[in-house]
């Protein structure tokens, strides 16, 4: 079981290299859940569009914090990430993020004997980036907002550490770079089983989450619970792990 997450600043071909990644296993796409409006041809398969009451209703479900990029916010549920790998035969699942969240996903699933993979698309120049983004008919303001995040996005990426990096390409060679990845990166099981509990403490800092520290215990007894406020978040479950 992997899952591979996808990073890059707006235009740089997410979307299209999730796409093509879930034709190629038939299935896998992570339904995202957002605030934000919907735009023309987001589709119900992709993204799960809430009010923000009813959004952190189902904080019991989120899989990391949630964050909020251009004012609106989203989050990966547990139930998401759990039907893209059933779609699979829980063989693949993949998903878009932000580079610093990879490693909260890392956090929470490899623990389970679910492997993670994070690929990172640089932007391209920007000459071909405002080409792109123009098609998507932002306002002028949105747009230079947006060529100014992506170059921040790759300088993030970079100090994240354990990506793939993967530079602007035609989007059949950029497939052929990804599934030449995964395809290496299956991970190899052992007999054996290890139960263990699994902390993670993220908290709020100049309005982004930002994981400060994780742990394990050899306590096997300890509830599952979770807990949820404006600044701390705290997951602590107990794991069974094939290892």
């Amino acid at each position: 079981m992997t899952i591979v997450s996808l990073t890059g600043a707006s235009g740089v071909g997410k979307s299209t290299l999730q796409s093509s990644l879930a034709s190629h296993f038939g299935g896998g796409v992570v339904r995202s859940t957002t605030t934000r409006s919907r735009r023309a041809g987001d589709s119900e398969h992709d993204y799960e569009f809430l009010s923000e009451a009813d959004f952190f209703a189902l904080e019991e479900d989120f899989v990391m914090p949630p964050v909020t990029i251009h004012g609106n916010w989203y989050v990966g549920r547990i139930s998401a990430y759990r039907k893209a790998l059933a779609e699979t035969d829980n063989k693949f699942a993949v998903t878009c993020l932000t580079p610093e969240r990879h490693k909260v996903l890392r956090h929470y699933f490899e623990p389970i004997g679910i492997s993670t993979l994070a690929i990172h698309l640089i932007s391209p120049p920007e000459e071909e980036l405002r080409r792109r983004l123009a098609e998507r008919k932002w306002t002028a303001e949105e747009l230079e907002f947006r060529i100014q995040d992506s170059r921040h996005f790759d300088e993030w990426a970079r100090n994240e550490g354990d990506m793939h990096f993967f530079e602007p390409d035609i989007k059949e060679n950029i497939l052929t770079q990804a599934l030449r990845l995964i395809e290496t990166n299956w991970p190899l099981h052992r007999a054996g089983v290890n139960f263990y509990s699994l902390s993670l403490c993220c908290s709020k800092k100049a309005g982004h989450w930002e994981c400060i520290g994780s742990g394990r215990w050899s306590i096997v007894n300890q509830p599952i619970s979770r807990h949820f406020s404006g600044s701390v978040f705290i997951t602590r479950s107990l794991i069974i792990s094939t290892l």
